[in-house]
């Protein structure tokens, strides 16, 4: 089986993040899942900057745009741990 690349990772994890925060807002409003993620105590600011942080990378990805330095990891691994946050603590 071959290897996934830290690229598709990152942006498969990026989509996770958003899909968690659609269902804690229960609306596809990205904003709206992170004033709920921070009303439910869901993510520490720090969090919240990183996720930002990563959204803001995959959009220059997605349109082709320079991103800088490319995805770590690193940073994979921090959108899996956000992910965890936003779906353990369900809001329901």
């Amino acid at each position: 089986m071959a290897e996934v690349s830290i690229e598709r990772r990152f942006r498969g994890s990026v989509r996770l993040v958003t899909l968690h925060l659609w269902r804690v807002a229960r609306s596809t409003d990205v904003e709206d899942g992170f004033r709920e993620a921070r009303r439910l105590g869901m993510l520490k600011p720090e969090d919240e900057a990183f996720v930002r942080s990563c959204l803001a990378l995959d959009g220059r990805m997605e349109a082709g745009a320079p991103f800088g330095e490319p995805p770590t990891q690193e940073m994979v691994d921090g959108l899996q741990r956000c992910a965890i946050c936003l779906n353990t603590a369900d809001p329901a």
